[in-house]
């Protein structure tokens, strides 16, 4: 046949099955029942092993952001014990500099300078940003514990992320303290991770 036809090669069953009209199969219902009812016990292993890899996965990321939330809880717990000295700390700074100013002046109205100090004072007072701090972190552990969370969980945990890192900002802008300085430092680090982490959750 070869030869007759005057082919290079050998004709095989993948060269005749490119031409349907030649080849033709045919399988009956029984015949697609007993593939399907193969199939279909392979496909719920795979589907098992999936869930299953991904349930292992979900621990692992939430053990993950647990252990940056717990740490992020340490350090806005140190800022809030150094921030009880900073209104006093502020107060000595701001009249060491009045007072170096106005050595040469014969009277001032300590009452005014004392005005003053409490306004500067207030102005540098971080209380507010530190309770909407720690606002924030107990909602995002909310979200990891809740099992009945929706889609939009990830896009939700990166809002959140982003509230604690402005705080965490103004905090910094705010102290006139080189520890909560530092420690805010650290706070927007340690969010800069959560967030990355927190963007594989879907």
């Amino acid at each position: 046949m070869i030869n007759e036809l005057h082919l290079a090669d050998d004709v095989n069953l993948e060269d005749l099955l490119k031409f349907k009209d030649i080849v033709k199969i045919s399988i009956d219902e029984k015949t697609i029942d007993d593939i399907w009812e193969g199939a279909k016990e392979v496909l719920k292993e795979v589907i098992e092993t999936v869930l299953k890899y991904q349930k292992e996965e979900g621990k692992d990321l939430k053990d993950f952001l647990d252990g940056y939330l717990t740490e992020l809880e340490d350090i806005i717990i140190k800022i809030e014990e150094n921030a009880q000295q900073m209104k006093e700390k502020y107060r000595e700074q701001l009249k060491h500099n009045v007072n170096s100013l106005i050595s040469n002046i014969d009277s001032i109205d300590e009452n005014r300078l004392e005005m003053e100090i409490v306004l500067l004072a207030e102005r540098a007072d971080i209380s507010e940003e530190m309770d909407r701090l720690k606002s924030h972190t107990r909602r995002f552990k909310n979200f990891l514990e809740n099992e009945n969370n929706n889609d939009s969980i990830g896009q939700e945990l990166d809002f959140i992320c982003q509230e604690m890192h402005r705080e965490l900002n103004t905090i910094a802008s705010k102290s006139k303290i080189l520890d909560i300085t530092n420690l805010s430092l650290e706070g927007r680090t340690l969010v800069n991770k959560i967030r990355e982490q927190a963007q594989n959750i879907h």
